[in-house]
């Protein structure tokens, strides 16, 4: 009786450790972007770039209002003017001497491509 109870309690063991030890890889949990799709068609202000000058741009201390910055970036209008000036893409860049969000990093390439497309498709709102 005591073999089988240990033969038992053995595979008990062996079964619950072969399924209960799991290696999470981050690799496969996280896969790198390989340079994947950026969808520049059809960018608007209200359906794609609206929620990243809110809460990269036109925040409380600096483009939410017409502030010492300059741009009040908190609706169209004021986003508008400010790629027609010529300073938006450069800032947002990083290859102008104001770079963009201030202190922070830059936005990521699929982003500031967004920007691009919307000011070469006349800024739709």
């Amino acid at each position: 009786m005591k073999k089988i109870l240990y033969a038992l309690s053995a595979v008990l063991v062996v079964v619950v450790g072969a399924t209960g030890c799991y290696y999470d890889n981050s690799e496969d949990l996280y896969p790198a972007n390989t340079g994947g799709a950026c969808d520049t068609a059809g960018v608007t202000y209200t359906a794609q770039l609206k929620q990243v000058v809110d809460n990269q741009c036109a925040t409380s201390d600096c483009h939410a209002a017409l502030l010492p910055s300059g741009w009040d970036l908190s609706n169209y209008e004021g986003l508008k003017q400010c790629a027609m000036s010529g300073t938006l893409i450069p800032s947002i860049e990083h290859t102008s001497n104001n770079p963009m969000p201030k202190d922070g990093t830059k936005l990521d390439a699929c982003t500031i491509s967004k920007f691009k497309a919307w000011i070469n498709a006349g800024m739709p709102e």
